[in-house]
């Protein structure tokens, strides 16, 4: 069989609605794309598998890489786990990360590890593990520019087979978020394997993130999977376990990925007292994060930036050349870090370096058709007036 590659936008529809007292009023709807539609023909399988493609804004314009999160039951969750990263990380308080959706084809047949008599498609989960290992990944890591760091978010059934791959292949995500999980499938497989495996030391450098809504059938069972996990305290994991009573099952994923992202990333946010002891505190910040998570974990350059804004703003100007300066040494191929370096400089008073970094902003800018153009233009041309007002 030929492997083959589909790929298509997907799209939602922005409508505009009109309050009938305006008769004369004239709309007009464009498409939002926030992401592709790939299919791919798939050996393990046996059949074509659609995947949903998110990646974060600026992708096209760096050579940044970036964390995936990879998502059971793909068409419901691509929309709101999307707009959830994107979110947490335009605040800051997550990294940019592509988001893969893997749409269902049989969601019991592949999310469950073994066969039910009731059931007679059940226990596919081996091939399904196969599919995402042995020919997803290598598409996504061979297509995308992607980080040694894999996440995956799993509901139900979904949260079950993210426990099973956990404990049966611990390196092959790096952190799971897993809402509701169905531990109690085929007489409490799940729970079994976990006391098993949890009978010789294991090779554990990973994140889980469990919750339940008000679902009683639930408690009794990942109370003993939870209460083993603090019995136990497996060297290079870290749990944590959250029953969300207002919520019910159909709801708790939205809330659980939100909640899963700022606890996996708590210390991502650096406090504005490091960020006032300057560049090297800064660096040492990141240097932790990089311990933590096992990749280089670089400065952003947008969180240089604000830092350098906010010192303007607090008047410690050589502060925020400082960090500005920085942010043109990581990303010098970007056009918003010259003439951000060129604010600094001007607000020093040092008018002659504002405007040779506002030159190359206007001239980067122009080669690259940058949405700012305009406003460094407008900058260069402000400042070439205040130098020419000064030799009059």
């Amino acid at each position: 069989m030929r492997r083959f590659i589909k790929c298509s936008s997907i799209l939602f529809l922005v409508m505009t609605f009109f309050l009938p007292v305006n008769i004369n009023a004239q709309g007009s709807a464009e498409d939002v794309i926030i992401g592709k539609s790939i299919h791919l023909e798939s050996k393990v399988l046996g059949e074509e598998r659609q995947i949903m493609v998110y990646l974060p804004d600026g992708y096209d314009q760096t050579t940044t890489k970036y964390p995936v999160l990879y998502l059971l039951d793909g068409r419901t969750h691509f929309q709101h786990a999307s707009s959830t990263v994107q979110f947490l990380s335009r605040n800051g308080r997550i990294p940019q990360m592509i988001v893969v959706a893997i749409v269902n084809v049989d969601r019991t047949r592949d999310f469950t590890p073994t066969n039910m008599e009731n059931r007679p498609k059940s226990g596919g989960a081996k091939k399904f593990i196969s599919f995402i290992q042995d020919e997803l990944f290598p598409y996504i890591e061979g297509n995308y520019r992607t980080l040694p760091y894999r996440l995956l978010e799993g509901h139900s059934l979904g949260g079950m087979f993210s426990i099973h791959v956990l404990f049966e292949y611990p390196k092959m995500f790096q952190a799971h978020f897993t809402m509701s999980p169905y531990i109690m499938w085929d007489n409490n497989y799940t729970l079994n394997q976990t006391i098993e495996k949890m009978q010789e030391p294991m090779d554990f450098k990973n994140f889980l993130y469990i919750t339940i809504g008000d679902e009683a059938n639930y408690v009794e069972p990942l109370g003993k999977f939870t209460n083993l996990l603090e019995t136990k305290k497996p060297d290079g994991l870290e749990w944590h376990y959250m029953v969300m009573e207002n919520d019910n099952h159909g709801t708790v994923p939205l809330k659980s990925l939100y909640n899963g992202m700022e606890t996996l990333y708590k210390d991502w946010i650096i406090e504005t007292a490091v960020a006032d002891q300057g560049i090297e505190a800064v660096e040492d910040h990141y240097k932790k994060l990089t311990d933590k998570f096992g990749y280089k974990v670089d400065i952003p350059e947008n969180v240089l930036n604000a830092m350098g804004y906010r010192a303007i703003g607090e008047k410690k100007i050589d502060l925020a050349i400082e960090f500005f300066l920085h942010n043109v040494k990581l990303y010098p191929e970007s056009v918003n870090v010259y003439d951000s370096l060129g604010e600094g400089y001007e607000a020093a008073g040092k008018l002659e370096l504002a405007k040779k970094n506002y030159e190359i902003a206007v001239n980067k800018g122009t080669e690259s058709g940058n949405n700012n153009l305009a406003i460094y233009k407008e900058h260069l041309d402000k400042v070439t007036k205040k130098l020419n007002d000064n030799e009059s």
